[in-house]
């Protein structure tokens, strides 16, 4: 009776076996089950209709095939599940960032920079909690940044939403931001506030972008003590010099920058008190490093024109 028993347990679990492997085989095979829905709802936001393929694309969008939609263009997956989304630069990409965004939990990169993206961007992207690349820039995009939520973007390493629609001003909450090593949120001409001091929390930063916006007010102490701070763009913005402050023998980047700019207007302080000017940065020259430390974003002379 025990033999039998015994026997039936193990053939059970023989067939159990059989059935599980070729099912998980198909899974993997079939993609991102989890994630698909939500990819076809950003086709379809996105008018993914109207994308122009790459001539270079092993596979368009809603082809079926053995990896099912892990071969889409543009998307990359780990352990079946949506990590990088990359489709900067697509042409006829536009419409609008879907909700269903959030729902991409282990979403790591998601890259749709120089697309014709519109609207705004949705809270619901703070569910990304995974996310680590962040780039937007030089789109439509209007409204504000997610503000309550932000902080929950923890992992965040690189943003760039350079060129958007976007105004309202910087969420105190990017200082949750502590792996973020690259930030560029310039030329919007629409950001307006102040510097959060918050910013200076953000000890892995090397370089910062908020040139040509309406910013105000003066660089928090919090950010001139980042000494991983290397690259420091905020001319074009109507911040105003208090060299009183900078008297220090080793001043940040973000100092600099901002002395670099006052000094090419000719504005020592900015004291209306004293009859000042408004402290308002030339538009002339960007604030830049010393020759040693310029990079790409902050060496220029001349600020360009936006296209």
């Amino acid at each position: 009776s025990r033999s039998r028993m015994a026997h039936t347990r193990s053939f059970r679990l023989m067939a159990t076996v059989q059935y599980l492997v070729p099912a998980m085989s198909a899974a993997a095979k079939s993609g991102p089950v989890h994630d698909k829905p939500v990819l076809l709802a950003l086709h379809t936001a996105m008018r993914g209709s109207e994308w122009h393929a790459a001539s270079s694309a092993n596979a368009k969008w809603l082809s079926e095939g053995e990896a099912g939609a892990c071969a889409w263009e543009g998307v990359a997956c780990k352990k079946g599940r949506v990590s990088d989304l990359r489709l900067s630069g697509k042409g006829g990409l536009a419409g609008t960032l879907p909700p269903q965004l959030g729902r991409l939990s282990l979403l790591q990169k998601l890259e749709l920079k120089g697309t014709d993206l519109s609207g705004t961007i949705p809270p619901e992207i703070c569910a990304l909690s995974s996310l680590r690349k962040l780039e937007l820039g030089r789109t439509d995009l209007s409204g504000s940044l997610p503000n309550k939520c932000a902080a929950k973007l923890g992992a965040l390493e690189e943003v760039y939403l350079k060129r958007t629609k976007l105004s309202g001003t910087l969420p105190a909450a990017m200082g949750a931001w502590a792996r973020a090593t690259y930030i560029d949120i310039s030329d919007t001409r629409r950001l307006s506030g102040t510097l959060p001091p918050q910013l200076g929390r953000l000890e892995q930063l090397r370089s910062l972008s908020v040139d040509r916006n309406l910013l105000s007010g003066s660089i928090p102490l919090q950010l001139r003590a980042l000494a991983s701070l290397s690259s420091c763009a905020v001319h074009g913005n109507l911040l105003w010099c208090d060299e009183s402050q900078l008297t220090g023998k080793k001043k940040s980047a973000c100092e600099l920058a901002l002395v670099d700019g006052c000094s090419a207007r000719g504005a020592h302080v900015a004291d209306k008190a004293k009859g000042g000017e408004d402290g308002s940065p030339s538009d002339k020259k960007l604030a830049s490093l010393p020759p040693a430390k310029a990079t790409s974003s902050t060496a220029s002379v001349t600020a360009p024109a936006a296209p």
